[in-house]
């Protein structure tokens, strides 16, 4: 661990932190207040987690497994137990506040996990018995149900409810409790997929019983040599009233014939069943450091920052208009502006409105980093209708010289976070003129129609037409109009010529198609 990353705000000068997780299953608070608070060794001294069958019978009775769960499940709702374990904390603070630190003592009591996965079946039909496995014995073993997994799950659950209720009644002298049961998904025994008894599971943060291990071991040969000397003293009934005292004269004669190592080997993969393994004890130290750090107002040199992202590419408003030229456009703007509000409100990003008319075009979308979203997801601040609308009427309307029929010629609105919104034109209009002339009593009375000329030479009232027919002659009785409700033109001039003019009134709109 870095102390420079992980040390939290206050005076850590030249501190090491060492994390020693500790697990001792068995010990009564009676046997931590007695004989782990003392400041003297304490090796050798009674442990009533040790006090199992002797094997001449004396020491405690032995239980079955359906005894011992209902013995246990009843010392857990025992109101003692709260009260056992306020105890035990309360010493512990008085022997921490002896230290140099004082009242700054710091107590962070961790939970114990849920032990196993209840949701799967594939347990029901397991054991864990000892005997039973690698290799049946052929008798009836407990298998793990779910209502069996489920009772033990319960007990955890009862227990971290008495830990967090005795850590309570010390908020005050610096306790907290951890827990750290949510840490444990996926890392149970009876998880969905596993085999169990599995010792290689990779995921399972719980020890197994080393169920394969060789029944026979050469290397402890001299262990039972050893358990063979003690047992064959006569006094040894009354010479060990408890197992520990056993024990500890059985470890002598270890040490002297030099296998302590292989001893432990065999005995410690036994003793550790459903105890942490080291990805478990990463854990609990994990969470006990960030509520410290936490506690404590926050790291002393916190981790440098990520580097900041690269600012954000400013992309101004832009209006790019295809301009008023080609003979592509929407003839009428209002059909334009209906079609961009329907384009707004669905999710395509392209879609063609009016096709084989004189309006027909394509509304379409492109947002700045995925080309997949439609105007649905435009962000906000980003309005798609009034984009498409500044396409619509702000680039070719408001021209009565140029553009007097307010035809649309379509562009590319830019937003200014990237999102591109373009209308098209897909209408090829045909310039067309119709000239009909027919002589009346002392003149020729003409009538022009047409569509789509240039209005830069055609004028806003025709004076361009008006001029090119004054070539054939005076003209009188001069009358244009523009006719948007005809179905094939889009205006309509008439007057009076002398007679004779006709030849060079329907030349002259015959050229009026090349000219304009």
């Amino acid at each position: 661990m870095n102390n420079d990353q992980r040390l939290p705000n206050g005076d850590h000068k030249d501190v090491t932190i060492t994390f020693n997780n500790v697990v001792c299953s068995g010990s009564h608070t009676e046997d931590i207040e007695a004989w782990q608070l003392l400041d003297e060794p304490t090796s050798g001294k009674p442990n009533s987690q040790y006090e199992t069958s002797l094997p001449w019978g004396a020491g405690p009775t032995y239980h079955t497994c359906d005894e011992q769960r209902k013995i246990s499940k009843g010392l857990i709702k025992d109101p003692q137990l709260v009260t056992n374990i306020s105890s035990t904390i309360q010493k512990v603070v008085e022997k921490g506040r002896k230290g140099p630190i004082k009242d700054k003592f710091r107590l962070y009591v961790v939970g114990f996990p849920q032990f196993f996965d209840t949701e799967t079946t594939e347990c029901d039909t397991v054991t864990f018995a000892r005997t039973a496995n690698p290799n049946p014995d052929g008798k009836e073993h407990t298998k793990l149900t779910q209502a069996i997994r489920q009772e033990y799950n319960d007990m955890s659950i009862g227990l971290n409810k008495a830990i967090a209720a005795a850590v309570e009644e010390h908020k005050d002298q610096n306790v907290k409790f951890v827990p750290i049961d949510d840490q444990m998904e996926g890392h149970r025994y009876c998880e969905p997929g596993v085999k169990e008894p599995d010792q290689n599971n990779e995921k399972l943060w719980l020890w197994h019983y080393p169920y394969n291990e060789r029944a026979e071991n050469p290397d402890l040969q001299p262990l039972t040599d050893a358990y063979s000397q003690v047992m064959s003293d006569p006094s040894v009934k009354s010479k060990f009233p408890t197992f520990s005292s056993f024990e500890n004269e059985v470890y002598a004669h270890i040490n002297e014939t030099g296998i302590q190592d292989p001893l432990w080997i065999s005995v410690g993969n036994r003793v550790k069943v459903f105890h942490p393994q080291p990805a478990l004890h990463e854990t609990i130290r994990n969470l006990i450091l960030d509520q410290y750090t936490d506690d404590m107002g926050g790291l002393l040199t916190p981790a440098p920052p990520p580097p900041a992202p690269p600012p954000p590419t400013v992309v101004l408003e832009k209006n790019a208009c295809h301009g008023i030229s080609g003979d592509t456009w929407v003839m009428h703007s209002d059909t334009a502006s209906k079609n961009a509000d329907e384009f707004c409100n669905q999710d395509s990003t392209e879609v063609t409105y009016n096709p084989g008319s004189v309006d027909e075009l394509k509304m379409s979308v492109k947002a700045a980093n995925n080309e997949d979203k439609g105007p649905k997801n435009t962000p906000p601040g980003t309005n798609c209708f009034n984009a498409l609308k500044a396409v619509v009427d702000g680039c070719d309307g408001n021209d009565p010289v140029n553009n007097p029929h307010n035809y649309k010629f379509g562009g590319t609105f830019t937003s200014s976070d990237g999102w591109e919104f373009t209308m098209t034109p897909l209408s090829k209009q045909i310039n067309e003129i119709s000239c009909d002339v027919a002589y009346k009593f002392f003149f020729d009375a003409f009538e022009v129609r047409g569509k789509n000329l240039p209005s830069a030479q055609f004028g806003a009232d025709g004076e361009g037409l008006k001029k090119e027919i004054s070539g054939c002659g005076a003209i009188s009785k001069w009358k244009f109009e523009q006719t948007p409700d005809d179905v094939k033109f889009q205006w309509y001039a008439s007057g009076q010529l002398p007679i004779g003019t006709k030849a060079c009134v329907m030349k002259t709109g015959r050229g009026m198609e090349m000219i304009f």
